[in-house]
């Protein structure tokens, strides 16, 4: 992937596709489940366009800081960057 980015700045055509949209979300954490990205600086640079196209607020400051997140069972949940959803629970409301 950093070999085709040295090329080009974006996966497909000149501009950012579904392809981008598809391996962003897994590239930008990808060090979070022990893939460095250190060495490969052209996909660093990609996922920095991707961010800016998408008006996203880079993984980076997500990643140094975890989130508290409460839940209904009362324990605390700490995420990295994202805020797990809710459950949803129907109060006084029965599907009879």
């Amino acid at each position: 992937m950093d070999n085709l980015l040295k090329e080009r700045s974006w996966l497909v055509g000149d501009g950012l596709s579904i392809a981008d949209l598809v391996l962003l979300p897994y590239t930008r954490l990808s060090p979070r489940v022990g893939l460095s990205l250190s060495q490969r600086q052209h996909v660093r640079a990609w996922i920095a366009r991707c961010e800016g196209a998408l008006g996203l607020t880079a993984v980076a400051r997500f990643l140094k800081r975890p989130v508290k997140d409460r839940r209904h069972d009362g324990q605390d949940h700490r995420l990295h960057g994202v805020r797990a959803a809710r459950p949803r629970l129907s109060r006084g409301r029965t599907n009879a």
